[in-house]
């Protein structure tokens, strides 16, 4: 698979068309534009702390990635002409192994897109990439009124083991049916 060039077209619940794709360097303008559309509360279940801005550097992070150990995808429509981004995900690889075998996953969608499937749908995405790549499971951490992310991933079917501790809960998503 090539992951540095993945795309898919989907639909979501309100029949608008999204691509999902690999991030690219040059799409920090993208992640700078989207940061400033999302709340406070989705900046805070997204980072687990409040913050105005993303740094060059966390958007260095973000965009330039190696897809081996860090796999990034993007969801972006065209609206007026123009591309916008309105959500992304990733995965980063929480051993050493080569390729990794257990990676942290963490997603991002823009506050008017909410609730119209493309969490979901960015999960697929992943799930694909991280089962072809390699990746056996999938941890998470989100926070305790976040359901509506734990909802995504048990949804999938996929084995996922729960525990809650300090306000937060902890996934481990097993990539194996």
């Amino acid at each position: 698979m090539d992951v540095k060039n993945y795309c898919a077209v989907e639909k979501l619940k309100d029949g608008n068309d999204v691509v999902i794709r690999s991030v690219r360097a040059e799409d920090k303008d993208g992640f700078a534009k989207g940061f400033e559309q999302l709340s406070d509360e989705a900046i805070y279940r997204r980072f687990f702390s409040h913050k105005k801005q993303l740094s060059d550097e966390e958007l260095k992070t973000a965009t330039e990635i190696d897809f081996v150990s860090v796999v990034a995808l993007i969801a972006e429509i065209e609206e007026d002409g123009e591309k916008k981004l309105i959500g992304a995900c990733r995965y980063v690889a929480i051993d050493d192994n080569t390729p990794p075998s257990h990676a942290e996953v963490a997603f991002t969608v823009l506050d008017a897109w909410q609730g119209k499937g493309l969490g979901k749908i960015l999960f697929r995405h992943l799930l694909g990439i991280g089962r072809a790549c390699g990746i056996e499971k999938f941890e998470a951490v989100v926070l305790s009124e976040n359901r509506g992310m734990v909802k995504v991933f048990t949804s999938t079917g996929l084995k996922v083991n729960t525990r809650t501790a300090e306000g937060e809960i902890h996934c481990d998503i097993h990539l194996k049916e």
